[in-house]
């Protein structure tokens, strides 16, 4: 049996699916987006390295330079693929560089999911792509392995390695593509 969230094994796409033409977020919306997170209780956000609440907070604002990174991953935002492989690939970028404390997953899931509504695209089961649901949690889980095991950089953040594949299945299963 093909194990979905094994990045080894391989995966493909159809050339017909729809896909993500307009991005219509900016590096405001994925920090707002991180510190919503942050901001609410009814979600765990660590921050192992923060000794108070006021560094964390400032940490997710990010410096100009992250800031720049975070603007050059959206500018290069990978139009050209298919729906399934930009989410896979919007994925890698954004918990592969890990711009913030915590959350990386969670606010590239949302912004992921809040670019597939503004550009109609339709969407499987309410709340699918951002509740944490077996599905959901085990993706997570391959995905952070996968990401210890890569030196994922702004050289090389829409690469189509194993933590791309592991976010490949978990997009085909979920979208049902």
């Amino acid at each position: 049996m093909i194990d979905p969230y094994d990045p080894t094994e391989e995966s493909s796409t159809d050339g017909g699916e729809p896909r993500i033409t307009e991005v219509t977020i900016d590096v405001d919306d994925v920090i707002q987006t991180n510190m919503r997170f942050f901001k609410d209780d009814a979600y765990e956000y660590e921050d192992a390295h923060a000794f108070t609440h006021l560094e964390t907070r400032r940490s997710i604002k990010l410096d100009e330079s992250k800031r720049h990174d975070l603007e050059r991953i959206i500018e290069n935002f990978p139009a050209d693929e298919p729906l399934v492989s930009q989410s896979a690939l919007w994925m890698h970028a954004i918990v592969g560089v890990h711009f913030f404390p915590d959350a990386n997953h969670r606010t590239a899931m949302a912004t992921i999911r809040k670019m597939m509504e503004d550009n109609d695209i339709g969407m499987p089961g309410e709340g699918l792509l951002t509740d944490l649901n077996e599905r959901t949690e085990a993706a997570r889980n391959a995905s952070k392995e996968e990401r210890r095991k890569l030196d994922i950089d702004m050289g090389n953040y829409y690469e189509k390695d194993s933590l791309y594949k592991v976010w490949m299945w978990y997009f085909e299963d979920v979208l049902d593509q």
